[in-house]
């Protein structure tokens, strides 16, 4: 063991030196300690807009703990520590395991290393090793419970083992249980050496102090459930978990989907990909399914009471609990493989459940069971080794008889199941007994010296007589089988040993400037809210990735940013989309934001943000590759007696659009800068003589009939004044086209779809809910005429690079030769357009109008084969890109029509497709639900679809001033252009309009569009004569109270899901705002943690008594004759009926989960295995390695993100299936327990 433990030290030491990785949280090695005094609270308003804090208390211990206590360690130490611990306890629990069920040698400290540096180990141990924790405990659970004959102290030692795990991840705690639980219920069903009573007591013991010792952590986690906003609809969704699921992928423990999606995993993206580490891992996995269906072990039987240590091989005995290692394979098969066809439940109720690959180490487990199961049969079955095993057992014997003899004589009996039974010792006894027990131990040390003497002789003398004897022959093939296991084995953990555990962006320290900057904030923003540009999905620094900002760890002032995962209300998390994509002084006053962060260190960022060109005239701090802007200094945007100006140098403005194409970068929010435009005039008004006052609070109290209503989202309030608003559905005062109904992939920050005109059409987006949603009404595509549909889209929110809106299909039938529809990135040879005629109307002497559309130069514009498909006939012609062309369409009479491309040296796009005579026509119409609307803004900066078409309703003649963002661009309205200033008269109807800025304002004559003047919470709320609002510029929350006074205030939300409540007239007194849920939270933090110590306690005591009252019947070397004699009073063996009946259960679960797994196609396999064994020469192993065989020479050749992908292969499959019915046919003849 010992040597097993160095070596994983030396694995993680051998790592990059200096380089600190992004695992699981930046703040614990950044800040532990502060980090734990945070944890302690359920609702923070340090981060985002305030929130819940998710699961920080899990961190307490031990993962918290650990890296508190070796803080004063540069930090790659404390994490390499850290690592190595973690694999450490892996390791050992499994050798513990392993020996408990009579698995000694070299083997079973291969298995061991192998279940420590399993696939899924490797792939998130240095980048989110809280989940790789409670699976290093699980042995640890699980081995306490394997004796026959269990004791308290066998049930308090798991609970700890339990007690040990933390709370960080609660389903990874869970999978890790689920072993142990499996086998309690397992023996409450098949166990005839106890009574059922006690089995069942025992199982509910052990489930009641897992409870009892988790209370600690799941009491908080029910409160923390009943208040958290619904994040885990806004994340990767159950078919992403479980795209790669395939039995082959189970098998060989790929199952973690990250690596499959994202290069950061080093370790998991070589496994995953690599023909190198695919047959390795796969190799491992044969020989594990081969050990699983052998189960027979050269080594001693489990006993009731020994601990397993000893080296000394007997008889050939079946696999202790070998059925029971079945279902547990079986359970895993199903979790694992039956996930992908209940992915709506793990979209739902199941959701905690999503990330199913954690459920891994119901497969890891008995295959490493299996594997050293096999390698110990192999490496104690050669002649030589069997003369060996001789030797030892009279050796042992003679030991065993002169260790009777002396404890007979000085002390009690070594087991309870002695012959004899010896008196209890007296105290004139005791100094007699001292020295024979002291004689014995020098006696035994002696016989074990002489014993490994005569060992090494006789290999010595095996190996210098090895050309003599025949036997030896036999011994080289077994040497070489060893051999080559061994190497399986180091390849497999190739990542390990060649130094790539870390994930990409490791980094050596955090750069000084994000301190200074930081320090910075603490002394000068005390009282208001930093937000963080640009946004970003994760940090991504040129220097190194945190994954969490670099300053969450450093800043004691409220701070925001829109990253992947904001815990905060959907409509707040628009607001930041606003927050962060237009940046305007009044949006972020208007909710609490007085200063800003602007990096420019971010990886692979485009947006050219800078202070001044988003913020001029603002006072601006910088250090090193981040700049502060401090708004709360500067000047206020607009003037209370000047609502209608658009004139501010901070109302940013859409980047140039003279040339704007459906090019690689059109339509990508990120790769515009808010400002290339220059400012729009005024048309009516002039600048205010004198600066409004800025509010230096970020909570403040309105008027409550002074709020305007917006029907939108929370981003369009980036395109309002200053003020407080209230977004509604409808009779609204001022009308936006956001929300769009459109589709989001959730895993960047701003890959959206361009409008869409059902759900229907977001195919390859699996979320239950595609986009956040909204109190807005949701402006979509309205169809007229005929139906377009695509095979896929460059603006699907899953394309390569993000999505592009400007290139949907709507791009390919707007009438504009400048905008084209492309398929998705990687695609274009095969790729479709396909008219559907309305109702399904026949179309005679059909003729398609083509345009294709090009963004290479004219000079090189390609010359693109398409082909004009039409009831089963087809038409090939070249196309040359910009230029119409009219094509007959074959087949005769049609009802559709599809356009497919053919390759090309650049990617080519469909600018215009239609079916002459058939009107096809889609508009992104805006609902009219407003008839009172008095100003109407639409934009593009959230999709960006390179010009902006709109429909929209005027219940009430109106004439309303034109402002566009960039003056440089026009405004077309039903035809007619016009210009910033104009005035527009339009009649009741629908109307359209288009152009190519980014942001149009029409507005009536006369409207004052600010909202509800924001005045800062004074210390004491005077009484009034008509409702106010308190606006806390915090995210909505169901457990946020507010009072005034002893009043309880009712709440209400405004702005972009911001928290705020009613103060009745006449009600005065101090506003204090409280969390309903922080008080229960801790409370249950110190109940549980209170109760889980009691436990623990507990068990420590059942522990030790357990092992102080065994005595030295426990002892690390006892005899082999003893031995004998326990394994006949508690062998785990059954009567045949209850052996029968396990198997057969066994074999049931194993079939359920390939039938999750394959569908019913595998038992009809499973048919075919069984007639081959019964009707042919091949046995069931030949059987399985022909399966495992075939796995591994397909797999490698086309593995993820092959286009043919060999996981989606039937017949990889089928092979994978056939393997494991080879398992469970080859273990049929052997008995079973």
């Amino acid at each position: 063991m010992h040597m097993g433990l160095l070596a994983l030290g030396l694995l993680c030491f051998l790592q990059p030196i200096g380089r600190i990785a992004a695992d699981t949280k930046h703040d614990l090695v950044a800040n532990p300690w502060g980090f734990l005094a945070g944890a302690t609270s359920a609702w923070t308003d340090t981060f985002t807009f305030g929130q819940l804090q998710n699961q920080a208390y899990g961190y307490l211990f031990p993962h918290g703990l650990f890296f508190a206590l070796t803080d004063p360690l540069p930090d790659w130490i404390a994490q390499r520590l850290w690592w190595w611990l973690v694999l450490g306890v892996g390791y050992s629990g499994m050798l513990l395991l392993l020996r408990r069920l009579g698995i000694v040698g070299p083997f079973a400290a291969l298995a061991a290393l192998l279940y420590a540096l399993s696939p899924r180990s490797l792939s998130t141990l240095t980048t989110i090793s809280s989940e790789t924790w409670p699976i290093m405990l699980a042995p640890w659970v699980l081995w306490p419970l394997i004796p026959a004959r269990l004791r308290l102290g066998n049930i308090a030692a798991s609970i700890l083992a339990v007690a040990a795990m933390g709370a960080v991840n609660a389903t990874a705690t869970l999978a890790a249980c689920v072993p142990a639980g499996l086998l309690l219920a397992w023996r409450l069903l098949f166990d005839t050496l106890q009574p059922l009573h006690r089995r069942f007591s025992q199982l509910l013991l052990w489930s009641v102090g897992c409870i009892l010792v988790s209370l600690w952590w799941i009491i908080p986690l029910l409160i923390l459930g009943t208040y958290a906003s619904p994040f885990t609809d806004f994340i990767e969704n159950a078919t992403v978990t479980t795209r790669w699921l395939n039995l082959a992928e189970i098998l060989r423990g790929t199952t973690s989907w990250s690596p499959f999606v994202d290069a950061e995993r080093q370790a998991g993206r070589l496994l995953v990909n690599n023909p190198v580490m695919i047959i390795t891992t796969l190799l491992v996995a044969t020989l594990g399914l081969i050990g699983l269906g052998k189960g027979v072990t050269n080594n001693r039987a489990t006993s009731g009471d020994h601990d397993g240590s000893s080296d000394s091989a007997g008889p050939r005995k079946e696999l202790p609990l070998k059925s029971y290692w079945w279902v547990l394979f079986g359970f895993g098969l199903i979790l694992l493989g039956g996930a992908s066809s209940v992915t709506e439940f793990l979209d739902g109720p199941g959701a905690a459940l999503r990330n199913i690959h954690k459920f891994d180490l119901l497969i890891r487990l008995p295959l490493m069971v299996g594997f050293a199961t096999l390698g110990a049969s192999i490496y104690a079955t050669t002649p030589s080794q069997r003369r060996r095993d001789q030797s030892d057992d009279q050796e042992a014997d003679q030991l065993s008889l002169r260790s009777r003899t002396h404890r007979n004589v000085g002390g009690p009996a070594s087991s309870p199941s002695s012959l004899t039974t010896e008196p209890r010792e007296t105290a004139g006894q005791r100094k007699v007994g001292t020295t024979a027990r002291h004689t014995t131990r020098l006696h035994g040390f002696h016989v074990r010296l002489v014993t490994k003497a005569r060992q090494v002789t006789s290999w010595l003398t095996g190996q210098l007589t090895s050309q003599v004897v025949a036997e030896p022959v036999v011994d080289r093939r077994k040497a070489v089988a060893t051999i080559g296991i061994v190497l399986v084995a180091l390849a497999a953990m190739a990542p390990a040993w060649s130094a790539r555990l870390l994930p990409l962006g490791s980094y050596k320290e955090v750069p000084e400037y994000w301190q200074q900057a930081a320090d910075y904030l603490n002394d000068n923003a005390g009282d208001t809210r930093t937000l963080i540009l640009p946004k970003s999905s994760f940090a991504r620094q040129t220097w190194g990735w945190t994954r969490d900002e670099p300053a969450q760890p450093l800043l004691d002032v409220p701070w925001a940013v829109r990253d992947a995962i904001p815990l905060v209300d959907p409509e707040t998390i628009r607001g930041l989309d606003g927050m962060s994509q237009y940046p305007t002084v009044d949006n972020l006053r208007r909710h609490g934001i007085g200063s800003v962060i602007i990096r420019h260190d971010l990886a692979n960022d485009r947006s050219l943000y800078s202070a001044e060109r988003l913020f001029p005239g603002y006072p601006t701090k910088r250090f090193g590759e981040v700049e502060i802007v401090m708004l709360k200094e500067g000047r206020a945007t607009f003037s209370p007696a000047d609502t209608n100006s658009r004139t501010s140098s901070t109302l940013p403005s859409p980047s140039a659009t003279a040339s704007q194409t459906p090019s690689a970068t059109a339509g990508k929010s990120s790769d515009i800068s808010p400002t290339d435009d220059s400012p729009a005039p005024a048309p009516t008004t002039t600048a205010p003589e004198s600066p409004a006052t800025v509010p230096t609070t970020d909570m403040y109290l309105v008027d409550e009939s002074a709020i305007t209503t917006v029907a939108g989202g929370g981003e369009s309030l980036a395109f309002l004044p200053d003020g407080t608003y209230r977004l509604v559905d409808k009779n609204a005062d001022i009308v936006t086209d956001t929300p769009l109904l459109a589709a989001r992939n959730y895993g960047t920050v701003d890959s959206v779809t361009a409008p869409l005109a059902g759900e229907y059409e977001a195919t390859d987006v699996h979320n239950p809910i595609m986009d956040y949603p909204s109190v807005g009404p949701r402006t979509k595509v309205e169809v007229e005429g005929a139906i377009i549909t695509a095979s896929s889209s460059a603006s699907d929110a899953t394309s390569f690079n993000g999505a592009n809106p400007a290139r949907s299909v709507t791009a390919a039938v707007d009438g504009d030769q400048q905008t084209a529809w492309y398929p998705r990135p990687g695609r274009q040879n095969g790729e479709w357009l396909e008219i559907h005629t309305p109702g399904g109307g026949m179309v005679e002497n059909p003729v398609v109008e083509v345009t294709l559309f090009s963004s290479r130069a004219a000079a090189k514009t390609p010359r693109v084969e398409i082909t004009i498909v039409s009831n089963q006939s087809h038409f090939s012609t070249f196309v040359t890109a910009g230029k119409p062309t009219k094509i007959p369409v074959p087949g005769g009479a049609t009802n559709a029509v599809r356009l497919t491309l053919g390759a090309s040296g650049s990617p080519v796009g469909v600018a215009e497709f239609s079916l002459a005579g058939v009107p096809l026509k889609r508009t992104v119409t805006v609902p009219s639900t407003s008839p009172r609307a008095k100003e109407f803004i639409f934009n593009q900066v959230f999709a960006n679809t390179a010009g902006l078409q709109r429909q929209f309703f005027l219940a009430q003649p109106r004439q309303l001033t034109v402002q566009l963002s960039s003056c440089v661009q026009k405004l077309v309205v039903d035809g007619d252009t016009f210009e910033c200033g104009d005035l527009v008269r339009l009649k009741p109807g629908w109307h359209d309009i288009s152009t190519k800025a980014r942001v149009v304002w029409l507005k009536a004559q006369g409207f004052n569009s600010q909202g509800a003047t924001n005045n800062p919470l004074p210390d004491r709320v005077e009484p009034a004569a008509h409702n106010r609002l308190v606006v806390t510029n915090r995210s909505a929350n169901s457990g946020l109270r507010g009072y005034v006074g002893d009043t309880a205030l009712e709440p209400t939300i405004v702005n972009a899901g911001i928290q705020a409540f009613v103060v009745p007239a006449g009600v005065a007194g101090e506003f204090r705002l409280e969390f309903a849920g922080d008080q229960p939270f801790r409370r249950g933090l110190l109940l549980g943690g209170g109760v889980g110590l009691v436990t623990v306690v507990g068990c420590l005591i059942g522990v030790g008594r357990r092992y102080a009252n065994s005595g030295r019947r426990h002892a690390k070397h006892i005899n082999a004759a003893e031995q004998s004699m326990q394994n006949r009073q508690t062998s785990h063996t059954d009567s045949a009926p209850v052996a029968l009946g396990g198997k057969l259960v066994a074999t049931g679960v194993v079939a359920a989960g390939l039938t999750a797994t394959v569908g019913w196609l595998a038992l009809v396999v499973g048919l075919g295995c069984f007639a081959i064994t019964r009707l042919t020469l091949f046995s069931p192993r030949m059987l399985l390695v022909a399966g495992m065989g075939m796995a591994i020479m397909w797999l490698p050749r086309a593995p993820w993100p092959a286009v043919n992908y060999a996981g989606d292969s039937l017949l990889l499959t089928i092979a994978c299936t056939i393997a494991v019915w080879g398992m469970l046919l080859s273990g049929q003849g052997q008995s079973s327990n």
